[in-house]
């Protein structure tokens, strides 16, 4: 099962492409090529990712009673690899 968040971002991502398409934003350069902005769908992605849920809380407490001076690092990426496992 993916995770929730993983859900959530693709659903972020497709909804910031609906919009940029809906808003002209989105477009076909005079090549053909069609052109978003990336910098729109990462943000929209990382808000809809931004609250962590147990799992991932549960992750970062872990983490962070391993090295005090990693720990932000470290909380971090356990924090998304937790995000990012299966279910």
């Amino acid at each position: 099962m993916t995770h929730p968040h993983i859900e959530e971002a693709s659903h972020a991502l497709v909804a910031e492409v609906q919009r940029q398409t809906t808003s002209h934003q989105a477009f076909y350069d005079p090549e053909g090529d069609f052109h978003l902005s990336a910098t729109a769908m990462v943000r929209a992605v990382l808000v809809s990712i931004r609250e962590p849920d147990l799992a991932m809380i549960d992750a970062g407490v872990f983490e962070s009673a391993i090295d005090s001076k990693t720990s932000v690092h470290r909380i971090w990426q356990a924090m998304i690899d937790t995000m990012l496992e299966d279910r």
